[in-house]
């Protein structure tokens, strides 16, 4: 989970190109700026600037999301130049922690990455405007209130969501 704020490097990028079906939408510098947040300290902490690049491809109206930590697939809306893409990873939070007095604790973090594109595919994108959250869900059955609570505690409340309000421009 701690791994997830990675700063990523920005890459040299093109204009709108196609190749067969798939047309690059092209390679994106991005600033976010914290809008949500799930706590100030602990696990679910976020900062409050975060600096990721990503490279944008679609294969009709399906769009692609690459920003290094793996690729994301979405939806991409041609008469509106809009997309989204959503990813959802289960995390057990009780791993390290030993006991069986323990109840279970599993918790979802859909990542959705929503936007509108500005410009055009034939001269090239110049840029998008969109959000960037991440939502944390405990699943069916799970028990992590005593999570919400102590030193460190994850976050205020659970379920929870960490936002930015995201601008890309082309590179």
């Amino acid at each position: 989970m701690r791994g997830w704020w990675l700063v990523l490097f920005g890459t040299v990028g093109c204009a709108a190109e196609t190749d067969n079906d798939r047309i690059v939408i092209g390679f994106f510098g991005i600033e976010g700026t914290r809008t949500e947040v799930c706590a100030e300290a602990g696990l679910l902490a976020a900062p409050e600037k975060m600096v990721p690049t990503a490279h944008l491809q679609r294969f009709d109206r399906m769009l692609q999301w690459d920003d290094g930590t793996g690729l994301k697939v979405g939806e991409y809306v041609i008469e509106s130049q809009s997309f989204e893409v959503e990813q959802s990873v289960f995390v057990d939070m009780r791993q390290d922690q030993q006991g069986d007095e323990l109840l279970p604790c599993t918790i979802e973090r859909r990542l959705v990455i929503a936007g509108t594109l500005s410009g055009d595919e034939a001269k090239g994108f110049s840029g998008f405007e969109g959000t960037w959250s991440y939502v944390y869900v405990p699943t069916s059955g799970s028990s992590c209130d005593d999570l919400l609570s102590g030193d460190v505690p994850i976050a205020t409340a659970l379920p929870c969501t960490v936002a930015f309000s995201i601008v890309g421009q082309a590179q």
